[in-house]
């Protein structure tokens, strides 16, 4: 029976010393999944500069995105035009995600904001890959 207490206490010890160990774990990967986040959007916030025709916001919100589902498994920053939540989640576009989603049911300005995203996107994955214009 001695041997039994003693193995029982022996075995609650080693769960709070690995509780304890996975604790502190958790708070460290969160504090560098932080620190990825920030300076992921810092680095991006250089991208706004080329949003010249629709204002860009960079920032660790993703509001009306398909990305949502993944930003808890991935470092995840937002860099889009400021049209996405204040008019596409507002229900701006009566074919979003709808059957007459179609190529025709969009004008010159809607592929210009998609060519604006796109040059915001692309100059902060430049930005974060470190990448240089040679002259």
């Amino acid at each position: 029976m001695l041997l039994v207490g003693g193995l029982v206490l022996l075995l609650l010890a080693w769960t709070v010393w690995t509780l304890v160990r996975l604790s502190r774990l958790e708070a460290r990967v969160a504090r560098a999944w932080t620190a990825l986040d920030t300076q992921l959007q810092r680095r991006a916030g250089l991208a706004q500069e080329l949003a010249r025709d629709y204002p860009a916001a960079v920032g660790s919100y993703m509001t009306n995105t398909d990305s949502t589902p993944f930003m808890e498994h991935v470092a995840a920053i937002s860099v889009r035009e400021n049209e996405r939540g204040t008019q596409i989640g507002a229900g701006w576009n009566p074919h979003w995600h709808q059957p007459t989603d179609l190529y025709s049911s969009y004008s010159d300005k809607d592929f210009l904001l998609g060519l604006n995203a796109a040059q915001t996107t692309l100059a902060a994955m430049a930005q974060l890959a470190g990448a240089k214009v040679r002259n």
